[in-house]
């Protein structure tokens, strides 16, 4: 029986790095991600009393790759070959955007971004090289806890939060904010990660390609995501709803209920009472996460503001859709 995920040992070359594939991290739909070692060579300094001397210096340094692998469609050899059924261009539509997903990260420059190092082709199939975060998930950091208390919690929002404001800035979308895509390394540096889903807006305000958006993660995804068409619009709102899930699953140690559950039956206001949340932030998690998109922070700005100093929150006015729906330009966000 053939694997579906290269074995260890196995070997990728770009063309300015090899890699050694040491374990595998993850697998979901679209990829696989490995543990993966490669080495760089520095040039070290020796100061002596009579002058200076260069050293060569050879060091591993572990990576974290991810490759493109569409586990229903595709196939892989003994030698590690792709191969795909399809007899569309399903597979390779979706490996160029995986491509344009690795450059897309690389040119975010924030410290609570996982980094891209390294894109590449092999085995009939590409790769992305980025930093390899050592710890664990907020998801299983909150199992450890069974849930976080409201200062903890906040502190991570902000944290996090920044970075995705960073994101929206440079008007990328993430679309999958979840606790399990945010690593927490072991000294609590928080990093977004997995950008399979993001997209990219131009500087006219529309997408860089013509493909839907994602459906997200039940609990985590709101309404709109699941049925929305694209347009010339930057739907900020979009990953305030799964920023405001991410603060409830922080607060209560539970994956929140679908939006549709939430649309029909109301938000949950009992779950957050009863692990002991302040009435001002049940309050801004409900307002996060509302059903409506425009009763919902239309900012992540707005969103940590409102966080920042709870009992001064007093509700937000509901903006009208059509506001909302005008052209890129006439949105407020920071450029």
């Amino acid at each position: 029986m053939l694997s579906n995920t290269l074995q260890e040992n196995s070997i990728l070359k770009s063309p300015h790095f090899e890699y050694r594939i040491k374990k595998v991290l993850g697998h979901g739909a679209f990829g696989v991600t490995y543990l993966a070692e490669t080495t760089v060579i520095t040039v070290a300094k020796v100061d002596g009393p009579l002058g200076e001397i260069e050293q060569t210096v050879e060091s591993f340094v572990k990576v974290a790759i991810k490759e493109f692998f569409m586990h229903e469609l595709c196939s892989r050899s003994e030698e590690g070959t792709i191969s795909d059924s399809s007899s569309s261009s399903m597979v390779s539509d979706y490996r160029r955007r995986f491509r344009k997903e690795a450059e897309n990260l690389s040119m975010m420059k924030h410290t609570g971004i996982v980094r891209v190092m390294d894109v590449f082709d092999q085995n009939n199939t590409t790769y992305y090289a980025m930093e390899y975060i050592e710890g664990t998930s907020l998801d299983d950091y909150i199992k450890q806890h069974t849930r976080l208390d409201e200062q903890e919690a906040v502190a991570i929002l902000n944290e996090t939060g920044s970075a995705l404001a960073y994101m929206h800035q440079q008007r990328m979308l993430h679309l999958d904010m979840k606790p399990k895509n945010i690593m927490r390394r072991k000294d609590g540096k928080l990093f977004l990660i997995d950008f399979g889903l993001s997209k990219h807006y131009n500087e006219n305000g529309e997408a860089e390609s013509s493909t839907s958006i994602g459906l997200g993660t039940p609990g985590y995804a709101p309404i709109e995501q699941t049925v929305r068409q694209n347009s010339h619009i930057f739907p900020a709102y979009i990953d305030v709803y799964a920023l405001g899930a991410t603060l409830f699953k922080m607060l209560t140690g539970e994956t929140p209920p679908p939006a549709a559950e939430i649309m029909n039956e109301g938000f949950p206001y009992n779950e957050l009472e009863e692990c002991g949340v302040s009435e001002e932030m049940i309050r801004i998690v409900a307002t996060a996460m509302s059903p409506r998109r425009a009763e919902r922070f239309q900012s992540v700005e707005d969103f940590l503001t409102a966080t920042s100093n709870p009992q001064t929150f007093m509700g937000i006015t509901p903006i009208d859709d059509a506001i909302i729906d005008r052209s890129f330009q006439d949105l407020i966000f920071i450029k």
